[in-house]
């Protein structure tokens, strides 16, 4: 899309423009001067952008606990579930045209639908929807998936690439930023929300970050581990003790709980 057919959104969506906003400089603003010069046309269009990006400062912060999930319900009634060790910012009150949280670490919205953009923003991307609902974890290491249930989101990351999801499909972008479109089992990538802890062939290493980030613990290991051996299960709101006797004891290893 050229410039020229830019309409609010698209222009606080835009990279290049945000750095002119934000961090001008001699070839942003030099561009963007002249740009605007050529088209007089889009100057309060431009001017309403650049009103939004300057009033962008996330005002409530939610930030969870290791171990602990929570409900948050924003200004809009949108609804937000936010998995442990994740932290959420957002305004206490939506502009009239735009709304934006910033997610870092896991978390299921249910985005009332309305005429204003939903923006989720992450470290390098930017999820905009309208009315829909969907999951979006972010990791330490630059990982994010995204994975749609109903409505519609469309996908923007700071290297230009763009991507729409339907119902039912995930898009995973690992820590090169490579990314693959997929369909996904909902049990597995939402029933965290629902306090419904799964593994599906699952490696051990995997098993042990996923305790530690539901429970808040640390586990550490002794002895050597089957580097072949993944683990499938479902536990519906049990508690630690009980899970870990299910995972251990099928893999014939054994545990202690200690303080």
């Amino acid at each position: 899309m050229k410039y020229k057919d830019y309409n609010i959104e698209n222009f606080i969506m835009d990279d290049f423009f945000i750095q002119w906003v934000k961090c001008p400089n001699e070839n942003n603003r030099h561009f963007w001067e002249k740009w605007l010069e050529q088209h007089p046309e889009k100057r309060e269009t431009v001017m309403q952008a650049v009103t939004m990006i300057n009033s962008i400062h996330y005002q409530d912060k939610a930030v969870m606990d290791a171990g602990k999930k929570s409900i948050l319900t924003l200004s809009d009634g949108s609804k937000v579930y936010l998995n442990s060790a994740s932290e959420i910012s957002y305004f206490s009150e939506f502009d009239d045209s735009l709304r934006v949280v910033k997610l870092s670490g896991e978390a299921f919205f249910k985005v009332q639908k309305e005429a204003r953009p939903f923006v989720v923003e992450t470290e390098q991307t930017k999820i905009i929807v309208l009315g829909t609902s969907f999951n979006v974890n972010q990791q330490e290491n630059g990982a994010l998936s995204v994975a749609l249930m109903t409505g519609k989101v469309r996908i923007k990351d700071d290297k230009g690439q763009q991507m729409s999801l339907e119902p039912s499909e995930m898009i995973i972008r690992d820590k090169q930023g490579t990314i693959l479109k997929t369909s996904f089992d909902p049990l597995y990538i939402t029933g965290w929300k629902d306090k419904v802890l799964v593994f599906k062939r699952n490696s051990f290493q995997e098993v042990k970050e996923k305790v530690e980030n539901w429970f808040g613990i640390k586990i550490k290991l002794q002895g050597k581990t089957d580097v072949k051996m993944t683990y499938s299960g479902i536990y519906k709101d049990e508690n630690l003790e009980n899970v870990l006797s299910g995972i251990f004891l099928s893999s014939e290893l054994t545990y202690q709980i200690k303080d």
